[in-house]
């Protein structure tokens, strides 16, 4: 009995740390939207290196390591640079469909992201083509969210 004991104590502490770990990177990927959208490129993409490899170390592949891609990618499209935006985005794409937690709204914007960097590439077809899946996932949501609400009324 007290060996169950050790081993609950102990997955109790793995999960809190794994909690705390998770709350301190997402704030952290917070910080560098912000920045971004301040146009602080090259603090964003500083800060976005330490967070990445704080991520890989602790958290894996998971839906944070998408959010850094998609912010990378972010970062790529402001600068320019949206022939190196496309990959990212396709990354994240990955990891966020593989991911339940991702849900569809993330999925949505960064389908939107990723039809806007083709668009800039002159990928008329492939943006169209995203743009639409895109809004169908995006009024998919919508419209559960107004059901949803409808019924607590």
């Amino acid at each position: 009995m007290l060996y169950c004991g050790a081993i609950s104590v102990c997955m109790l502490w793995y999960v809190t740390q794994t909690t705390q770990d998770y709350i301190q990177l997402n704030q952290r990927l917070q910080l560098i939207e912000t920045e971004r959208s301040r146009s602080h490129l090259a603090a964003a993409e500083s800060m976005l290196d330490d967070v990445q490899a704080g991520i890989e170390r602790k958290a894996g592949t998971g839906v944070l390591s998408g959010v850094a891609l998609r912010e990378r990618a972010l970062l790529r499209d402001d600068e320019g640079r949206s022939d190196e935006a496309i990959p990212l985005y396709e990354r994240a794409l990955a990891i966020f469909r593989a991911e339940p937690a991702a849900g569809s709204t993330v999925l949505g914007l960064t389908l939107a992201n990723l039809a806007s960097a083709h668009a800039d590439c002159g990928d008329f077809a492939s943006a169209l083509a995203l743009a639409t899946e895109a809004i169908t996932m995006l009024r998919s949501f919508s419209t559960q969210i107004g059901r949803a609400s409808c019924r607590e009324r």
